[in-house]
């Protein structure tokens, strides 16, 4: 028979295992979804950036997309979200 320590137990690993998963289809959803490279040249609202790293975030709507970490032209490191971006190198 089953305690209630075990069931416990085993429901906190089947919890941790299903958000594991669901970061992994998060992640692979975002990068299959990627327009954008390292190196590349983005513009939002607030300027252009080349773009240094990528990450993703999750959106209110629990949508996946990617965030930039981009330099601007002065040297500063600002994050550009996806969804943000209007225009794309020499667009």
């Amino acid at each position: 028979m089953m305690s209630k320590k075990q069931y416990e137990d085993r429901k906190a690993e089947l919890e941790k295992e299903f958000r594991e998963k669901l970061n992994l289809l998060a992640k692979t959803y975002a990068a299959e979804n990627n327009p954008y490279r390292i190196g590349e040249t983005i513009r939002d609202r607030l300027g252009s950036a080349r773009i240094e790293t990528v990450s993703v975030y999750m959106r209110r709507d629990g949508m996946p997309e990617c965030v930039y970490f981009a330099r601007t032209g002065k040297g500063r490191v600002r994050v550009i979200y996806q969804s943000n971006v209007i225009k794309h190198g020499n667009d």
